[in-house]
């Protein structure tokens, strides 16, 4: 993931670890979106995963 604004760059490998549900709650956190509880009227499942963002 790269992007300069937020995460800052690294030369070295970094060693967390993160999954495919990862991806989704760390784009919230950067970008400071709240997901919604209700879209239309239909009560929303919790999403699975969590953000990477604040990984060393």
């Amino acid at each position: 993931m790269s992007w300069p604004a937020r995460i800052p760059a690294s030369d070295q490998v970094r060693q967390q670890y993160i999954h495919a549900v990862d991806v989704v709650p760390t784009i919230y956190e950067l970008l400071g979106v709240e997901p919604p509880d209700a879209i239309n009227g239909y009560e929303q499942i919790p999403i699975e995963g969590q953000s990477c963002a604040a990984a060393p």
